[in-house]
Protein backbone atom coordinates (compact mmCIF):
# COMPACT_ATOMS: atom_id res chain seq x y z
CA UNK A 1 0.00 0.00 0.00
CA UNK A 2 1.52 3.34 -0.89
CA UNK A 3 0.99 5.54 1.44
CA UNK A 4 1.63 9.72 1.61
CA UNK A 5 4.27 11.42 3.94
CA UNK A 6 4.97 14.91 5.18
CA UNK A 7 8.70 15.83 6.33
CA UNK A 8 8.66 16.35 9.94
CA UNK A 9 9.17 19.89 10.70
CA UNK A 10 12.12 20.39 13.07
CA UNK A 11 12.61 23.67 14.49
CA UNK A 12 15.43 25.88 12.88
CA UNK A 13 17.95 28.88 13.50
CA UNK A 14 18.88 30.46 10.24
CA UNK A 15 20.44 33.36 8.44
CA UNK A 16 21.08 34.60 5.31
CA UNK A 17 24.79 35.38 3.91
CA UNK A 18 24.30 38.37 1.72
CA UNK A 19 27.82 39.01 1.56
CA UNK A 20 27.99 42.10 3.56
CA UNK A 21 26.41 40.45 6.86
CA UNK A 22 30.20 38.92 7.88
CA UNK A 23 30.00 40.56 11.47
CA UNK A 24 26.45 38.89 12.28
CA UNK A 25 27.58 35.50 10.69
CA UNK A 26 30.16 35.60 12.88
CA UNK A 27 28.53 36.06 15.99
CA UNK A 28 25.97 33.06 15.09
CA UNK A 29 28.76 30.72 14.63
CA UNK A 30 31.16 32.14 17.22
CA UNK A 31 28.93 31.24 20.23
CA UNK A 32 29.80 27.03 18.87
CA UNK A 33 32.87 25.82 20.75
CA UNK A 34 33.60 24.66 17.54
CA UNK A 35 32.65 26.52 14.35
CA UNK A 36 34.65 29.85 13.04
CA UNK A 37 33.67 31.82 10.56
CA UNK A 38 36.07 33.44 7.91
CA UNK A 39 35.77 35.53 4.89
CA UNK A 40 36.95 35.51 1.76
CA UNK A 41 36.68 37.80 -1.12
CA UNK A 42 38.09 36.38 -4.49
CA UNK A 43 37.69 37.77 -8.07
CA UNK A 44 34.76 36.15 -8.80
CA UNK A 45 32.75 36.12 -5.14
CA UNK A 46 32.29 36.63 -1.66
CA UNK A 47 32.61 33.16 0.58
CA UNK A 48 32.35 32.19 3.96
CA UNK A 49 34.29 29.59 5.49
CA UNK A 50 33.28 28.02 8.00
CA UNK A 51 36.37 25.94 10.01
CA UNK A 52 35.35 22.93 12.75
CA UNK A 53 37.53 19.85 13.87
CA UNK A 54 37.03 17.91 10.58
CA UNK A 55 36.05 19.80 8.06
CA UNK A 56 35.06 23.15 6.44
CA UNK A 57 32.02 24.29 5.19
CA UNK A 58 31.98 26.47 2.46
CA UNK A 59 28.87 29.54 2.39
CA UNK A 60 28.45 31.59 -0.99
CA UNK A 61 26.54 34.69 -0.97
CA UNK A 62 22.54 33.78 -0.38
CA UNK A 63 23.21 30.53 0.97
CA UNK A 64 21.55 29.85 4.32
CA UNK A 65 23.33 28.67 7.31
CA UNK A 66 21.45 26.75 10.07
CA UNK A 67 21.91 25.32 13.60
CA UNK A 68 19.86 22.66 14.38
CA UNK A 69 18.42 21.95 17.53
CA UNK A 70 21.72 19.61 18.59
CA UNK A 71 23.79 22.68 17.27
CA UNK A 72 24.97 21.23 14.16
CA UNK A 73 25.27 23.76 11.23
CA UNK A 74 24.56 23.15 7.62
CA UNK A 75 24.72 25.05 4.58
CA UNK A 76 21.65 25.53 2.37
CA UNK A 77 20.75 26.92 -0.98
CA UNK A 78 18.48 29.55 -1.60
CA UNK A 79 16.15 27.07 -3.34
CA UNK A 80 16.79 24.08 -1.33
CA UNK A 81 16.32 26.31 1.90
CA UNK A 82 12.84 27.49 0.71
CA UNK A 83 11.82 23.90 -0.76
CA UNK A 84 12.75 22.60 3.21
CA UNK A 85 12.17 25.56 5.61
CA UNK A 86 9.46 28.09 6.26
CA UNK A 87 9.74 30.66 8.95
CA UNK A 88 8.01 30.68 12.44
CA UNK A 89 6.51 33.93 13.34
Amino acid sequence: MIKKYIRKLKSVDAIQFNGDNTQELAEFVNDSDVLRFRKVVNSREVLGLLDDLEDTLVIKKNDYLIKDLRGEFAVFGPEDFKDNFIENK
